[in-house]
């Protein structure tokens, strides 16, 4: 049985990248990202309610020693199911619901997943989503996702490229559900912040440092990428 009021933190993370390889194990000063996004979340929440779901391949299992090495709980699952993969841990972990980060963004917009578990809190929405339509950078997406909501679509998805994303067939279905979208008054869909490509890593990691901490805000975080 489902616990109602439990909701976790699921961090996607592969190291299998074709265009940056072993990207959330690329340091930033001294700190690795996936460990910068794990520090920065655990600042708002439990350490043992935030996962690295990652894949059950062989590829993976830097990622998986190193978060053994930093006491951060890991689960493993399907490569390119991510769906399941994420499915399973929430029903294992009893969630009612999770929160969706990429373990390529370093600068997960904290202030915007607090604003968003407040709406999710009001259990009248299976998504509470910051990208639909996207008005944050690339890089600050957060998404937070009812259990069940995931079990249903489960049983109806076909397409390989819903089993590799959670998300899209809940956007292109958006009627049969219902969404919840957080926009941010300037529109920022145009700024690239997550590590895709090495340019990318360069310039977050430029940002990172002159910032120096991990509680900065968007206007901070544009406002030194303008300067980049």
């Amino acid at each position: 049985m489902m616990t109602k009021s439990k909701i976790i933190i699921i961090i996607l993370a592969r190291l299998s990248s074709v265009r940056l390889p072993k990207k959330q194990l690329l340091k930033i000063g001294n700190t690795k990202i996936i460990e910068i996004i794990f520090k920065k979340l655990s600042t708002h929440f439990s350490k043992r309610d935030i996962f690295v779901a990652t894949s059950n391949d062989k590829s993976d299992n830097e990622l998986c020693e190193f978060c053994k090495k930093k006491n951060i709980n890991f689960f493993r699952g399907s490569l390119s199911n991510v769906l399941q993969r994420v499915y399973k841990l929430a029903s294992i972990q009893k969630a009612y619901g999770f929160i969706r980060v990429n373990g390529d963004s370093p600068l997960v917009n904290l202030s915007v997943i607090k604003k968003g578990l407040k709406k999710f809190k009001t259990r009248k929405y299976d998504l509470v989503t910051n990208v639909f339509p996207r008005s944050y950078p690339a890089g600050m997406s957060v998404e937070i996702i009812k259990t069940q909501t995931l079990q249903k679509i489960s049983r109806r998805i076909k397409k390989r490229t819903h089993k590799e994303h959670i998300t899209p067939y809940i956007y292109e279905n958006y009627k049969d559900f219902r969404i919840y979208n957080i926009k941010n008054r300037k529109n920022y869909s145009n700024i690239h912040l997550a590590v895709d490509t090495k340019k990318d890593y360069l310039k977050i990691k430029k940002i990172i440092l002159r910032l120096k901490n991990y509680k900065f805000n968007l206007k901070r975080i544009i406002q030194t990428y303008e300067k980049n």
